[in-house]
């Protein structure tokens, strides 16, 4: 075997180490990940956003297969208002873990106040499909009643009320003019 050959197998040896070792998260890191999350949130409790921030950021550095860190920092991005940069790491949470919800209701949340309603209803709908909660279909009313689809947008308000717990007294009343609303006009 000639020189340059054993050079290249011992690359692709290493190589493949490398990229085996970076795939998998050890669990010492899941654990290091969760403990700063949990940092985190307590931060973001306190309406600390940037120091939440910093804690969700080296949660998503130690353990890359969890997609609810890259939400986190997401997170404190739509607090302070900041959408793109909120946009950006929502998006990487929905590819990091696909079948966490919560990304795509965020992404809904930031598509509707950016006003691309097609965009918050798709990152809406797939949010109830991974797991129906009251806000997202909520939601979906308001995009569906902006662009212009009462059959949905009443769809989707009536799915809310049917699900909301009895505490959003105010939203379930609103949604329910809403929907008279929709039906009158």
């Amino acid at each position: 075997m000639k020189i340059w050959h054993k050079i290249a197998l011992v690359y692709i040896f290493i190589l493949g180490l490398n990229c085996s070792t970076q795939a998998q998260t050890s669990m010492e890191d899941k654990i290091k990940a969760s403990e700063l999350n949990m940092q985190g949130i307590q931060l973001l409790q306190q309406k600390r956003n940037e120091s939440a921030r910093e804690y969700f950021q080296k949660a998503a550095d130690t353990d890359p297969s969890t997609g609810e860190y890259p939400n986190n920092v997401g997170v404190t991005y739509l607090n302070d208002g900041k959408l793109e940069l909120a946009l950006k790491y929502f998006t990487k949470a929905s590819e990091v873990e696909p079948s966490l919800p919560r990304p795509f209701y965020n992404l809904g949340v930031v598509y509707q106040a950016l006003r691309e309603d097609e965009k918050a209803a798709t990152s809406y709908e797939k949010a109830v499909s991974l797991s129906p909660n009251a806000e997202s279909y909520f939601n979906l009313g308001i995009v569906y009643s902006r662009l212009g689809n009462k059959t949905k947008a009443i769809q989707s308000y009536e799915k809310f009320i049917n699900i909301a717990p009895k505490e959003y007294v105010g939203p379930i009343k609103d949604a329910k003019e809403k929907i008279a609303a929709l039906k009158k006009g």
